[in-house]
């Protein structure tokens, strides 16, 4: 009879035979989570750092450097006369103490934005794409401050230098229209941009809404 069976129904496991278990169906084996994430949420944290602490020196050296140098030039009345005629609110004034400002606290959305993508916030993608989107307009503002104001700041130095003045001479030449606005353009668009097309994409998108 038990041979009977075993032709029918295949030879019966012994008992305490040890039987492997079956492989987990393939919907039950999960995907290990991507890491781009991680790796632009540190590049937000240290770009957003960076951005905050240079941000702030600017903003002092811009609201600190004429009482620094009066200071300094106290032993030499000449060239502090001198320093008094040069008006460095031409470069130095209310629109770009402003865009320092906002350029600080841009930089503190950058990081914050990192932050969030690190934990896989659901507003992270909205965040940095918003920072983005505004950097690209600070770019386009600095370009435009740096075409009104350098070509005026060099003519108001040239004209103090034909009248004699030695420090007005010695700063002639250093501002660099091209400079300018290639330095602008190279720390304000590159990367924005590529924020912007990367989370533009509708695989990024998708998996930032299941977050």
């Amino acid at each position: 009879m038990s041979e009977q069976n075993e032709q029918e129904y295949g030879p019966t496991p012994q008992s305490g035979a040890s039987m492997a278990p079956p492989p987990p169906p393939r919907s039950v084996i999960t995907e290990l989570p991507s890491r781009w994430p991680k790796a632009i949420g540190i590049i937000n944290i240290i770009f957003g750092s960076i951005g905050f602490v240079f941000g702030l020196l600017g903003v002092l050296y811009m609201i600190f450097m004429a009482k620094i140098l009066q200071m300094t030039m106290q032993s030499q009345p000449e060239l502090l006369a001198q320093m008094e005629e040069i008006d460095f609110s031409i470069m130095m004034g209310a629109q770009a103490l402003a865009s320092g400002v906002v350029g600080i606290l841009w930089s503190i959305v950058l990081f914050s934005s990192g932050v969030m993508l690190l934990r896989r916030s659901r507003n992270a993608r909205f965040t940095t794409m918003l920072w983005a989107v505004i950097r690209i307009f600070l770019a386009a503002a600095a370009v435009y401050l740096t075409l009104v104001n350098t070509p005026r700041w060099t003519e108001h130095l040239q004209e103090l230098a034909d009248q004699g003045n030695e420090m007005a001479a010695s700063m002639t030449g250093r501002s660099n229209l091209v400079v300018g606005i290639s330095m602008a353009l190279l720390f304000g668009l590159p990367y924005p941009l590529f924020i912007l097309i990367w989370f533009m994409r509708s695989k990024i998108k998708a998996e930032c809404v299941e977050w």
